[in-house]
């Protein structure tokens, strides 16, 4: 490998962590981001848009992620980590978040749920790779677990007993929307490396 390293495209030391567990023997270190606004209408945009953004001549890897809940017309959505921020006229924590999505759907027994993963690494402004990924399950009526970070100890996986914050993160790198579309770009990484 050479000495070259991959800027992520986060300020999130949680996802930062998660991203050196997905691709072990690969030097990820936490990019530095020019100012930019995330407004695509989509994951993906959201995506492309940060691997811009932070792009200073190293390969970046860049990922937008986020809940949709089905039942509330797909939100929080593109806007998971800023969710509920209009109405407090500040940021939420993770916990006010999780607490504000169960007052959301209070009454509501269809309570379906996805994650997605839009991941791009970017080698050039124009010279890039993306894929796409989901995570299905539904949303718990209360928190459980300390682990993982954001919707997961309200997040059930289906085919699991635990919540995503229950997991191990080996469990969780397997199974999840970040972990499913890692593996996905993993073959590129040999070319920028």
């Amino acid at each position: 490998m050479s000495s070259r390293y991959i800027e992520l495209a986060t300020a999130n030391a949680h996802k930062l962590r998660e991203y050196q567990e997905l691709f072990p023997g690969v030097e990820l270190v936490m990019g530095l981001a020019r100012q930019h606004e995330e407004n695509g209408e989509s994951f993906w945009a959201n995506a492309l848009i940060k691997a811009r953004a932070y792009w200073r001549g190293n390969p970046v890897l860049a990922d937008d992620s986020g809940l949709c809940v089905l039942a509330l017309g797909r939100e929080p959505g593109v806007f998971s980590a800023r969710f509920g921020e209009a109405e407090a006229g500040r940021p939420l924590t993770d916990a006010e978040k999780n607490d504000l999505l169960l007052r959301k759907l209070e009454g509501v027994h269809e309570r379906s749920a996805y994650y997605v993963c839009a991941l791009v690494l970017l080698w050039e402004p124009e010279r890039f790779v993306g894929v796409q990924e989901t995570w299905e399950g539904t949303i718990l009526g209360s928190p459980c677990g300390t682990g993982g970070f954001g919707y997961d100890p309200i997040f059930l996986p289906q085919g699991e007993t635990r919540s995503s914050a229950e997991l191990s993160s080996s469990e969780k790198n397997r199974l999840s929307h970040r972990g499913k579309a890692a593996r996905k770009i993993e073959t590129f990484l040999r070319e920028v490396i």
